[in-house]
């Protein structure tokens, strides 16, 4: 069944690359400032639902799930665990020849508009940050909205970073990342966590971030023809299923808005031409002025989270390597 899926997304890629390779030469691209593989992959992107609000959750949960089962991870390059963090279904990935001890711990939180997605379609971008990073990584499933809304993802951040504690690991060891919707996960257990007065971790990597869901940048709409995310009919649809009865403003919901003082530090990457740009923008320009030691990244003619993509944009690579760069500058050793 997998080779079947995988023969029907190469003919897929075919017929997108040659309707890419039309336009083109009738002087449409999508972006200027992209290759034919590249533009032909965003438009595979979007044509494969993505960004389609009016696909129902499990058709686009089943979309995403059929993609992840095409990647293969090579006997021997990663080390796979089960386990169950604080009662939160999660896996531990590390490369085979780490030490057993005194690795930092990366808690990645998968996006996927806190709708779809799991550790699982997000396995080969923690891969490449536990090689990168030198480090462990427990990817988190944690509960998905319409069937969990608002504040169970946040729980549940909270209770696998409790576990961490408790199983003996130092918060200055743990650096918390996530993209899109894990991005801003990440964020709000920062908050969480201050709250609660939970010891800080090290740091956060946050990937093209949706920290703000009352936003109405400019961005939202000057992209969205590019950016395989837009248009913003999307958001909207993953903010209701999302909130419920939550208001939008919550600091937990859109910690973008919250006092963002005596946070650890923060790297920030987002692309330059994704819609949520201007969100992520302002959150550094916040996050600044509270004092937080803040890092932003925007990566030229990149679409949200082009980690994914590594295949096509090399600056994947180098973002990564930016996120195992920042692991070791903030990791904390007792």
């Amino acid at each position: 069944m997998a080779y079947l899926r995988a023969l029907i997304l190469a003919l897929q890629f075919l017929l997108v690359t040659v309707w890419t390779l039309a336009l083109r030469v009738a002087g449409r691209p999508l972006h200027r400032g992209w290759t034919v593989a590249q533009e032909a992959t965003v438009r595979l992107m979007r044509w494969r639902g993505a960004n389609d609000a009016r696909l129902p959750v499990p058709v686009l949960r089943r979309r995403l799930d059929e993609l992840a089962s095409l990647a293969r991870v090579r006997p021997g390059k990663i080390e796979i665990t089960d386990c169950d963090a604080g009662g939160v279904p999660a896996q531990w990935l590390a490369p085979p020849d780490l030490e057993p001890h005194g690795a930092p711990v990366v808690l990645y939180l998968h996006g996927g508009g806190y709708i779809f997605c799991s550790p699982v379609t997000h396995r080969l971008m923690m891969l490449r940050l536990a090689r990168a990073a030198r480090a462990r990584v427990l990817g988190l499933h944690y509960r998905l909205a319409p069937e969990h809304p608002f504040p169970a993802a946040v729980d549940d951040a909270e209770a696998a970073y409790r576990w961490l504690l408790e199983r003996g690991t130092e918060p200055g060891d743990i650096v918390l990342a996530g993209d899109s919707a894990g991005g801003g996960l990440a964020l709000a257990l920062m908050l969480r966590a201050r709250e609660r007065g939970l010891p800080r971790p090290a740091g956060a990597a946050l990937i093209s971030p949706w920290v703000d869901m009352t936003a109405a940048d400019a961005s939202l709409t000057e992209y969205a023809p590019v950016d395989y995310l837009g248009p913003v009919t999307s958001i909207g649809r993953m903010r209701g299923h999302y909130l419920g009865d939550a208001d939008p403003t919550e600091p937990l919901v859109s910690p973008a808005l919250a006092d963002l003082a005596g946070l650890s530090p923060l790297l920030v990457q987002g692309g330059g031409v994704e819609i949520l740009r201007g969100q992520i923008e302002r959150l550094t320009a916040r996050a600044r002025e509270a004092g937080v030691d803040t890092t932003l990244s925007i990566y030229p003619d990149m679409v949200h989270v082009w980690h994914a993509f590594p295949q096509v944009f090399p600056q994947a690579g180098q973002a990564m390597e930016e996120i195992a760069a920042f692991c070791r500058q903030v990791r904390r050793r007792p």
